[in-house]
């Protein structure tokens, strides 16, 4: 009878252990199958292409086993059409771009690689894609893919665009120094072809009398080419594309993309050929309401010239045209200088404008430092010049955000160490950008100098106090100011009160007690308002 009872007994403990363990067993069913469908909703809706492959006939070629929704709208092919299929036979193209070696290597050696491709279509680039391909410890291949021709043509057009904005900035120093037109006419296309990148630069002025030739006066090229040798007449429009008499005829810029296979420029193929042109563009130079000639551009994208581009080289033009005018006539020499100074301010907002553009986070910033440094600069009743400048380098002191990744720029959450320090190269860069200027005042110092901090914690440099121009220390503190009071990617605003109390609790230890003082007495005294 007790065998009985401890048979039982047993008989009672394991079926009840053999319920835990199957109530065990229903909950690990239960989340595989809950993060089965996680995996799935994730592979699913990625925005990345993934498509999963099979090896067969040891690697000389790999079957489609899964293929994601991204992929689908990348390649434009539905999963039904390649599941089981042969990646070769549903991408002619995948060992001619060398993606099918990266999968067999990834096969033998485990390792995962990267391998960024580049479409062509009538030897230009039209696309490119991101390709990262690994190996699962199933010994499936995995590719993941992105499709980065909008993000590139963006990059290149940014690119292309703050080209144009440094080549105006050296214009503008160009035409407020030299006092001779034909060094100004050759300066002027040597920065285009240096500093702007672009393959050709030439001026031609249009003649009056008959037969109303474009008579080429300056040029700059890679290689010897004599524009002598040209006969252009603007007189009327020619069988082919003749953007120079073009742009003079209509007073307008004329764009011409694709030279290379235009059968309108036929007769210019073999200078396209053979200096590389892509595109091209004729900039009227018009100046009190006479058409002096023509400024031409050649560049080697087949599709280069987009609208931003067009009106950064227009407002070169005009520019030029305008320096030419000033020196044949000097009487007017201080209109001109005022026009110049105009061109330069214009510049410098266009700059701040292509910061803001690269920071949405912190658009209008700069022009809010800028407004609270001169009200500074003026309660301590520095001289108009000295404020001017002041004025200059807040609205551009962030212009070497153009050197720092936008997704640094507006990341919501803390910068991490390597983050903080490419961050932090805007200062250099700034600098760096901006040195080549001859500006009337200070600007690149103060620029380099808006981050130092009195007791030499700053950077880039770890300046000490008066070492530290009172321009700086002025932009430094409406900076942090700004910086804490209003909103920020990683951060809700502060507020102005907790901004004036980091610069009275750090006065004369990271920030320059008068100028501390100026900005207290702006916002409680004279209720100063951030606009």
């Amino acid at each position: 009878m007790k065998d009985q009872d401890k048979t039982k007994e047993r008989l009672i403990k394991e079926l009840s252990e053999l319920r835990c363990r199957f109530s065990e067993l229903k909950k690990e069913e239960k989340a595989l199958l809950k993060n089965e469908s996680i995996y799935k909703g994730m592979f699913d809706n990625t925005i990345y292409g993934v498509a999963v492959y099979k090896a067969i006939d040891n690697g000389k070629d790999f079957l489609f086993i899964d293929f994601n929704q991204a992929a689908e709208k990348i390649d434009n092919i539905k999963k039904v059409d390649v599941i089981g299929k042969s990646v070769v036979n549903v991408f002619p193209g995948i060992k001619k771009f060398g993606l099918f070696k990266i999968f067999q290597k990834v096969r033998l050696t485990g390792k995962a690689q990267h391998f960024p491709i580049r479409i062509y279509k009538d030897k230009r680039i039209v696309g490119w894609r991101e390709n990262f391909v690994f190996k699962l410890s199933s010994g499936e291949i995995v590719a993941i893919y992105r499709d980065e021709t909008a993000r590139k043509q963006a990059e290149e057009a940014l690119q292309r665009s703050n080209r144009a904005l440094m080549m105006l900035s050296k214009s503008n120093e160009v035409l407020v120094r030299m006092t001779e037109e034909k060094k100004l006419l050759h300066q002027i296309c040597r920065i285009v072809v240096q500093v702007g990148k672009y393959r050709l630069a030439w001026v031609g002025f249009a003649e009056k009398n008959l037969p109303q030739k474009i008579r080429p006066v300056a040029q700059m090229l890679f290689a010897d080419n004599d524009l002598k040798k040209m006969d252009i007449s603007w007189a009327y429009k020619t069988q082919f594309c003749n953007p120079a008499a073009n742009a003079i005829q209509t007073r307008e810029p004329v764009v011409c993309k694709n030279i290379r296979t235009n059968p309108n420029f036929t007769a210019w193929q073999p200078e396209t050929k053979q200096f590389g042109f892509g595109s091209a563009i004729a900039l009227p130079l018009i100046a009190d309401g006479q058409t002096l000639g023509v400024l031409n551009i050649y560049a080697a994208g087949a599709d280069d010239f987009n609208p931003d581009e067009v009106k950064l080289l227009k407002q070169l033009a005009d520019d030029l045209a305008y320096g030419i005018v000033a020196l044949r006539n000097r009487v007017h020499h201080r209109q001109t200088m005022q026009k110049l100074r105009y061109a330069m301010e214009a510049t410098i907002q266009a700059i701040a404008t292509a910061v803001e553009l690269r920071d949405p986070y912190t658009a209008g910033h700069q022009k809010r430092v800028a407004n609270l440094s001169v009200a500074i600069a003026k309660e301590m009743k520095l001289p108009e010049d000295q404020i001017e400048g002041i004025r200059m380098a807040g609205c551009i002191h962030d212009v070497g955000k153009l050197y720092v990744p936008a997704e640094i720029l507006s990341k919501p959450d803390k910068l991490t160490e390597i983050e903080y320090s490419m961050a932090k190269f805007h200062v250099q860069a700034g600098y760096d950008i901006l040195k080549g200027i001859d500006f009337p005042w200070p600007v690149t110092k103060i620029i380099e100098q808006h981050h130092e901090r009195m007791n030499g914690t700053g950077y880039p440099n770890g300046l000490v106090g008066k070492d530290i121009i009172i321009e700086a220390r002025i932009l430094g503190v409406a900076d942090v100011v700004l910086s804490m009071a209003l909103h920020r990617p990683y951060r809700p605003a502060l507020g102005i009160d907790a901004a004036l109390e980091e610069l009275e609790k750090n006065k004369d230890v990271l920030y320059d007690s008068d100028v501390v003082n100026a900005c207290v007495k702006l916002f409680r005294k004279k209720q100063f308002k951030i606009n």
